[in-house]
């Protein structure tokens, strides 16, 4: 294929806009996972200088869950200063 990089392009470029994706693209930009009813928010940190191979991928967890909301928040702050 003679065009094979600007087809890539277009293609990739058709899917990103499809209207299927719509909610998706809204949770993506808004930096929060939705599974059913439950929504839970994240952070993208990149730290030092990006490797030639890529950034690896860390997930960090806190606990939380069964509390008050402002209990399960203070957490998630507490988590961000480790990283």
């Amino acid at each position: 294929m003679d065009n094979e990089q600007a087809v890539r392009r277009a293609v990739w470029k058709a899917y990103q806009s499809a209207p299927i994706h719509a909610a998706l693209k809204k949770d993506f930009d808004e930096n929060q996972a939705r599974y059913k009813e439950h929504v839970s928010p994240y952070k993208i940190r990149e730290v030092g200088k990006r490797p030639a191979s890529g950034w690896p991928l860390v997930i960090a967890m806190h606990g939380g869950g069964g509390v008050a909301k402002q209990v399960n928040d203070s957490q998630w702050k507490t988590m961000e200063k480790y990283y």
